[in-house]
């Protein structure tokens, strides 16, 4: 592909998104582009993946939280819920409130609604996932954690090791929401460990998923199988 013939790419993906590619393609315009595209393939495969273990984990937490909490409203809605109510903790030398974002997310879910009365049901599935593990965080262990979250998953499941599949799965999602490059070997190796932390979140909340999982995953394959050869994968 000559120059000439590649400024529509650098006008479509600009020139730092594109360069990337034609590096690892050694500068082969055509290449590149289908590295591009193994790239998206790879971007969505895991999206798919994580979109079976977020809505597993939203509706897991939503059962237990409604049979839990006796508030007045919703739990989501509640502003004595202990995901709104004020959660005030020091954070290098400085006083922040652990369930700002959680309040600004729930604001914003209202919002995209467009409604005056949301369903819980609405609600929950508009929230998005980096709230979900927030909720499994340490800021929250002794008022959701211990009296009511620990319930959604196998027996003796501890709260740290959740949050850290959780954090794991998350980076990688924006990652891939945001179609940044799987192209080195560390990226495609971070991918493959989400894939991992998909797969024991799923168990641990129901393992029939995790099988479901398995069975139509193309994620594996996809980055074991890129268009033009990358550099080894090592553990």
């Amino acid at each position: 592909m000559a120059h000439q013939d590649s400024q529509w790419i650098t006008q479509w993906l600009s020139t730092p998104r594109w360069e990337p590619f034609l590096h690892a393609a050694h500068q082969d315009g055509e290449a590149a582009l289908a590295l591009y595209e193994w790239n998206i393939s790879v971007a969505m495969a895991f999206l798919h993946d994580a979109s079976h273990a977020e809505v597993l984990l939203r509706n897991s937490y939503n059962t237990v939280l409604e049979r839990w909490w006796l508030g007045d409203q919703h739990w989501l809605i509640d502003p004595k819920s202990p995901v709104n109510a004020p959660l005030h903790r020091m954070r290098d030398g400085v006083q922040i409130d652990s369930n700002d974002k959680n309040r600004q997310s729930i604001a914003e879910a209202l919002r995209r609604n467009h409604t005056k009365h949301v369903s819980p049901g609405a609600l929950v599935a508009e929230l998005p996932f980096g709230f979900w593990r927030h909720l499994t965080d340490a800021a929250h262990e002794q008022l959701l954690w211990i009296p009511a979250l620990h319930k959604a998953f196998e027996p003796h499941t501890r709260r740290k090791e959740v949050e850290q599949h959780l954090a794991r799965i998350n980076r990688v999602r924006n990652r891939a929401a945001h179609n940044e490059p799987f192209i080195s070997s560390r990226r495609r190796r971070e991918a493959i460990h989400a894939f991992r932390s998909i797969l024991k979140v799923e168990e641990l909340l129901n393992p029939r998923v995790t099988r479901h999982t398995t069975a139509t995953s193309t994620l594996l394959w996809t980055i074991e199988n890129p268009p033009t050869p990358l550099e080894p994968l090592c553990e």
